[in-house]
């Protein structure tokens, strides 16, 4: 997905920040174990913080570490996010 695609579809300051970071180093296709764990660790740390509601602490961290990696923002989600389903889990349609 272009930089453009996403950021007409992920529109918090949050998301826009990751995405003008970290999108042109993300495959647009799968060739391999390496790049779908690069495409899903980007999707993850791209959605989650809003589904979990911390997106303000996100930013901050990405705003004070400038050469934060992916994995780095990953580490810092799982640090400061309970465990358990996201808030808005309520609102899934699945059983």
């Amino acid at each position: 997905m272009s930089r453009e695609s996403l950021k007409t579809k992920y529109t918090t300051e949050y998301q826009k920040a990751i995405i003008e970071r970290y999108a042109d180093d993300i495959p647009e296709t799968e060739n391999g174990p390496e790049d779908y764990e690069k495409i899903a660790d980007f999707y993850f740390i791209l959605e989650a913080p809003e589904q979990y509601e911390n997106e303000s602490e996100m930013l901050t961290y990405f705003n004070k570490n400038p050469d934060a990696t992916v994995k780095d923002l990953l580490g810092y989600f799982d640090k400061i996010t309970p465990d358990g389903l996201p808030p808005c889990a309520f609102e899934w349609d699945d059983d």
